[in-house]
């Protein structure tokens, strides 16, 4: 589904990712993981084409999306770090209409798109309030919202968990659990393992912008401490989540 072919990204000199590439099929749940500095939110941007995508480096269905960057960021939705920064409504229904509005959509489509996410993320009560007053597994919900709305291909979480306390880590796993089972295609970008590796099908992992390992979490897990990830206490794969 995703194919990326030797992304290389260069600031003053320093190789900050060198020839990243990796493909991600459709219905899969990869997790990138590194420690701080190893180009994982910088890899995500290129992907999504926040950054000025080269020719034969991103290839969605097949499709070379070289100086097609709007396009791509409508195919691959991105969850940020913190949730406020993705608010632009007064209220939480406002702010998922707004990226439909934006692109042209009828109103009984908004209408209706809308509708089916509050149900489906399970924030039709909050429908009313203003997002910057929920918690923060009520935000992360919200922003999921946003992009899931416009039906991209991708779904991206950049260090999801960052900033959530323990309910909100429960409402936000659970909210991703709930897209993988419906067959949504995720990338979760993250250091901290033992929130989610139990359901991950992947993990590569990212060191000083390159791709060290790409395997399943069983051969990887034993490993990543040499890379600066700290590995789970927990001695099973199935293990490494907060649900219980």
């Amino acid at each position: 589904m995703l194919t990326i072919r030797n992304i290389t990204k260069t600031f003053n000199g320093i190789e900050r990712l060198k020839n990243v590439s990796f493909n991600l099929k459709k219905g899969e749940f990869l997790l990138i993981a590194g420690s701080n500095g190893s180009g994982k939110t910088l890899l995500m941007k290129h992907i999504n084409g926040l950054y000025p995508i080269k020719k034969n480096t991103v290839f969605l269905d097949g499709e070379d999306y070289y100086k097609k960057d709007s396009e791509l960021k409508k195919k691959i939705g991105i969850v940020f770090q913190n949730p406020d920064t993705q608010f632009v409504g007064l209220t939480v229904e406002d702010d998922i209409k707004f990226g439909l509005k934006n692109l042209g959509f009828k109103k009984k489509e908004i209408e209706e798109r809308t509708e089916e996410i509050l149900i489906k993320l399970n924030i039709s009560h909050i429908r009313d309030r203003n997002p910057f007053t929920l918690s923060g597994g009520e935000k992360k919900r919200v922003n999921i919202a946003g992009i899931l709305v416009m039906s991209p291909e991708i779904i991206i979480f950049d260090e999801p968990f960052i900033g959530l306390d323990y309910p909100g880590v429960i409402d936000l796993t659970n909210a991703i659990l709930d897209l993988k089972n419906s067959g949504e295609t995720i990338i979760l970008i993250s250091h901290d393992l033992e929130k989610i590796l139990a359901y991950v099908n992947r993990v590569i992992v990212l060191n000083n912008g390159e791709i060290v390992a790409n395997d399943t979490p069983e051969n990887i897990i034993n490993i990543v401490e040499q890379w600066g990830i700290r590995r789970p206490v927990q001695d099973k794969i199935e293990d490494m989540t907060w649900l219980k």
